[in-house]
């Protein structure tokens, strides 16, 4: 584990948009460090903090509109999203939850209010299947589906003429999106100004092996619990295209990839798809200013991951030595509220904003 509070890599800063002083915005939001809540300093205990805390879940429905995306030739996703008065020249969020999550849960709501109260326009993206969709989509979400990401973009650029776009994702949904700049490389949309990514499971091999060791034994049976209970709902709309007879395999995370998730996504092993839905392999290709935030401690996602990668010169890695696996719940309160790495990634999108 590394012995400083924060790491930050300290490559070259480099934007192609030369107004963006990367260094300075960086330097900015690194100065808040993190200090954990001291009765929750334990990783699976953070955790799990972070999850249960009691927080602000108030988002006016009146002024929430639903909204369904096409992002293939098969499936939708729904989004609820939360426009300014003005929203062409308005900044706008994108947000992607994690693997259990739908765009109800606790963080997409949280972080949601706090971009709102700061002037953007907010989407919070359900991932296929998420928040009960499963009847807009035959094939499930999993970690490495940027085109979701990307067709969403697409569309906010193409048909709302939206000129500054924000991307969040949280776990899965922060793979996902580090995939997809990435994958954008020197083509990324000049609409795109940022990312922010919270605890990414950036090497899917690595983090299937540590879920299931034995101290991790409550979340691999909790995220099992979530995906066969997704399973039988495809199966309730989708009877012919999954199988559900072989399911009492699945009583492994990386046996549930290796029968499900990588075939009903078009990969030919769980090798394949640990392999191109990792976001590790195009870390370096990343163009725009980004912005990775993951615990030392996080309990199954190895901060050995972080330390083998390789990042562009766009990219920077904030890295407390505590936090837990999207935790990260202050001991105080202060201007902000204990929830240190939302604040982060709303500062991060306001600096940006601001020199944009």
């Amino acid at each position: 584990m590394q012995p400083t509070i924060d790491v930050i890599n300290n490559q070259t800063q480099f934007s192609t948009n030369p107004k963006i002083d990367l260094h300075k915005i960086f330097s900015q939001v690194q100065r808040k460090t993190f200090i954990p809540h001291p009765r929750y300093k334990q990783p699976h205990l953070m955790t799990l903090a972070g999850h249960f805390w009691p927080r602000d879940k108030f988002i006016a429905e009146n002024l929430t509109q639903e909204r369904i995306f096409q992002t293939d030739v098969e499936a939708k996703v729904l989004a609820h999203c939360h426009w300014q008065p003005n929203r062409k020249n308005t900044a706008t969020l994108v947000m992607a939850h994690g693997l259990e999550g739908s765009s109800t849960t606790h963080y997409m709501i949280g972080t949601a209010i706090k971009a709102i109260k700061a002037g953007f326009n907010v989407l919070r993206v359900n991932q296929r299947g998420g928040g009960g969709t499963h009847y807009l989509s035959p094939s499930p979400y999993h970690p490495g589906l940027s085109d979701d990401l990307r067709a969403i973009i697409k569309e906010l650029i193409e048909v709302d003429k939206l000129s500054e776009i924000y991307l969040l994702g949280f776990s899965m949904g922060a793979n996902q999106s580090l995939k997809l700049a990435g994958e954008y490389g020197d083509a990324t949309p000049p609409q795109l100004k940022g990312i922010c990514a919270i605890s990414p499971p950036i090497d899917l091999a690595m983090v299937t092996r540590s879920m299931h060791q034995p101290k991790n034994y409550f979340f691999e049976a909790n995220f099992l619990r979530v995906l066969h209970r997704s399973l039988r709902r495809y199966h309730k709309f989708y009877p012919t295209r999954y199988d559900v007879s072989k399911e009492w395999k699945a009583f492994t995370l990386r046996r549930f990839e290796e029968l499900y998730t990588a075939p009903c996504n078009g990969f030919s092993s769980v090798e394949e798809y640990y392999k191109i839905a990792s976001s590790n392999r195009l870390l370096t290709k990343i163009k725009i200013p980004t912005l990775v935030i993951h615990s030392q401690d996080d309990p199954f996602i190895p901060f050995l991951m972080f330390e083998q990668a390789s990042f562009s010169s766009t990219t920077k890695l904030l890295a407390p030595r505590y936090g837990g696996h999207m935790g990260f719940l202050r001991g105080e309160i202060d201007e902000e509220d204990r929830y240190w790495s939302e604040n982060r990634a709303i500062e991060f999108f306001n600096l940006l904003r601001q020199d944009t």
